[in-house]
């Protein structure tokens, strides 16, 4: 039986303004459909093919930060 994940990535950076410097959260939501669980929706989700691809709409993370933050990710089924 095959299912959908929802996979929700937050990325924590520093806005510095002129009198302080503000912490922002970006967070990307990404949908993996028809996998048998959890660890293959996460592989589909890191391959380089979609990492290159997420790239373009602004998700700031390499393959190698991927792998060492893959254990943060919020993954649940849809």
């Amino acid at each position: 039986m095959k299912y959908n994940y929802k996979i929700v990535v937050e990325i924590p950076r520093e806005i510095r303004t002129r009198n302080s410097t503000d912490i922002t959260v970006d967070t990307f939501t990404s949908f993996v459909y028809n996998r048998k669980n959890k660890e293959s929706a996460l592989r589909a989700f890191g391959s380089v093919e979609n990492l290159r691809n997420l790239r373009k709409h602004g998700f700031k993370l390499s393959r190698s930060e991927f792998k060492k933050f893959r254990n943060h990710f919020l993954i649940e089924r849809v």
